[in-house]
């Protein structure tokens, strides 16, 4: 099952209008850009303000906090 969440850019807007444009630019596929920034930011790679760690978070712990079942 998947679900479709849409993202609205005011154009008139300068700053949305620049960040759609930039999106545009450089990805050919939206979805996945947020989804990568999601992942980034849901497993500590990336600070809610925008900033990057400078430190790669525990990898056994990723995984342990991913909910995957592993046995």
């Amino acid at each position: 099952m998947k679900k479709t969440v849409g993202v609205s850019f005011d154009l008139s807007d300068p700053m949305e209008n620049d960040l759609f444009q930039f999106a545009q630019r450089k990805t050919g596929n939206f979805g996945d850009l947020v989804k990568h920034l999601l992942f980034a930011w849901r497993y500590g790679y990336l600070e809610p303000d925008g900033e990057w760690k400078t430190s790669q978070p525990d990898a056994a712990q990723v995984i342990r906090n991913s909910g995957l079942p592993f046995g």
